[in-house]
């Protein structure tokens, strides 16, 4: 059998969002033909979660940390072991690239690269992490032999940014199904038996979670946001200044996935603010869940969502989309979501498009396909925060 190392995730069996369900997926979908081997962090599954092997994958265990400062030499040291046993690595993010050159100094294994979103545009990182993790995705699309992206916005940056062309694969999502009449949730949470808007997401200034919880102060419209308020200061800080209005309910992280696609999935809609990144994993269940979206402006949520969800860009713009919409829009746009979601983001059809991608790797060499650049001052311009604008430009 083809031998396929995945490396970047945190492990599995799942308990994140993100690259572990991609990696379970994965798992799922392609075990029976390849011959898998995914790396894990001891230190970010507990030790009853650790198996030696998961759906048909081998695991193997590196004792650090898969995000952060740990997360470099984690995927150093995975990237190296893989070496010795898979013909193709597909690596997770950029954190671990800037040993790529050498790398591919020395073998010829294929390599694949999901660079995921545009890490380096997170407002929390600082100027030294900004600058290492630029440094490390231009290394993960110049020596990859493919590099992946999950939204055609990503594609175009890319494009436009290193002339080069990446493959696009979004995000699944069809593995969240819900019980809408758990009779025990319901008493948990008695809120659902009303209207509310909800929003999952860590608590993070790209969330925009402090414009949606102004919003909703003054409109009184009811609000559920689940994340990690006890996290940093500016999630305290939110905590305390919206933790007790009557209208809002600021839940902590909930892991069952029963229960959090429950409260996804009575809900009156989905408010999405996330304004860094690619095609968001929570928002792609959303829309598979089926509910109506109401989502920031920029452009990967507009792609992700196929320009057919309501979009606000200010306060202003969401407290109109709160009290103007109707139910009947609200249904329109429900079913839009789901169509968009059945065609695009299920699993299977992600999985198939992985495989094609391996299968052509082994067959051909991949020449990156150049395309003129953009000129010196956009790019310029590009990098310093005219990312709407560029990408709207071209």
């Amino acid at each position: 059998m083809k031998r396929l190392a995945i490396i970047g995730s945190v492990g599995i069996p799942v308990n994140h969002e993100g690259f572990e369900t991609l990696t379970e997926n994965l798992v799922e979908q392609l075990s029976y033909k390849y011959e898998i081997t995914v790396f894990c962090s001891t230190k970010d599954l507990k030790r009853s979660e650790r198996k030696s092997s998961y759906k048909g994958a081998r695991l193997k265990f590196i004792p650090l940390k898969a995000n952060g400062l740990q997360g470099v030499l984690y995927y150093y040291i995975a990237i190296f072991r893989a070496l010795f046993y898979a013909d193709t690595l597909l690596i997770l993010g950029v954190s671990g690239c800037t040993m790529l050159p050498l790398v591919r100094l020395f073998t010829r294994k294929k390599i694949i690269v999901n660079i995921d979103g545009l890490e380096w545009r997170r407002k929390k990182w600082g100027r030294l992490a900004k600058w290492f993790l630029r440094l490390s995705e231009g290394f993960a699309i110049r020596y990859s032999h493919v590099d992946v992206v999950d939204n055609k916005a990503i594609q175009r940056y890319t494009t436009m940014y290193y002339g080069t062309v990446s493959k696009v694969i979004p995000y699944g999502g069809n593995h969240k199904t819900v019980d809408r009449s758990n009779e025990a949730l319901m008493n948990k949470y008695p809120f659902v038996n009303n209207d509310y808007f909800i929003k999952v997401a860590p608590i993070e200034p790209e969330n925009n979670i402090e414009l949606i919880l102004r919003t909703f102060s003054v409109e009184k419209e009811q609000l559920v946001i689940v994340g990690d308020w006890s996290k940093s200061e500016f999630g305290k800080a939110l905590y305390k200044e919206y933790g007790s209005l009557s209208n809002i309910q600021l839940l902590n992280p909930i892991y069952e996935l029963e229960e959090i696609d429950f409260l996804r999935g009575n809900a009156k809609a989905y408010i999405h603010g996330r304004e860094a990144g690619g095609t968001n994993p929570s928002l792609v269940q959303a829309m598979c869940l089926g509910l109506p979206v109401i989502s920031f402006n920029v452009s990967f949520n507009r792609e992700t969502t196929k320009a057919q969800a309501l979009y606000f860009g200010s306060e202003n713009e969401l407290k109109a989309i709160i009290k103007t919409t109707l139910e009947k829009e609200y249904i329109k746009n429900k079913k839009a979501m789901l169509l968009i979601s059945h065609k695009e983001y299920t699993w299977k059809r992600i999985a198939e498009q992985y495989d094609d991608l391996i299968e052509w790797l082994r067959f051909e060499y991949a020449h990156k396909m150049n395309v003129p650049k953009l000129g010196e001052l956009d790019r310029i311009r590009l990098r310093s925060g005219d990312f709407e604008q560029i990408i709207a430009k071209h």
